[in-house]
């Protein structure tokens, strides 16, 4: 008598996972991420939202936009810090100079848009 045993592998077979269970955990801490930014944010400016939102999901929605704002702020200005090279003439320094103010100058607005939105009537 003869039995036949089946054969274990060593390493198991690595199990597919659909894109959206493999996204899920990803997305999870981006959002979390984000809203650790935004509460930094709204520490900084003395807690215009906390104090003063209309609900919390009012409040959570307001902190998320912070923390987007805050990474676009980063991202835009360092793009245009990049661009600034010591060897350009001044015209073009000087350009660059006014855009990145400009765009500081525009996050900082919608930044208030945001709060003023979050805020009671």
């Amino acid at each position: 008598m003869c039995r036949k045993t089946k054969r274990m592998p060593l390493i198991p077979a690595r199990q597919n996972r659909s894109r959206w269970k493999a996204a899920i955990p990803f997305i999870g801490m981006l959002v979390l991420f984000l809203i650790v930014i935004g509460f930094m944010t709204d520490l900084w400016f003395g807690f215009p939202l906390l104090l003063s939102a209309r609900s919390w999901t009012t409040w959570l929605f307001g902190i998320l936009a912070l923390g987007v704002l805050y990474f676009l702020g980063e991202g835009g200005s360092e793009w245009l810090r990049e661009r600034n090279k010591v060897s350009h003439s001044l015209w073009k320094r000087v350009w660059n100079l006014t855009l990145l103010l400009g765009f500081v100058g525009a996050i900082a607005v919608i930044v208030m848009v945001v709060i003023r939105i979050a805020q009671r009537p």
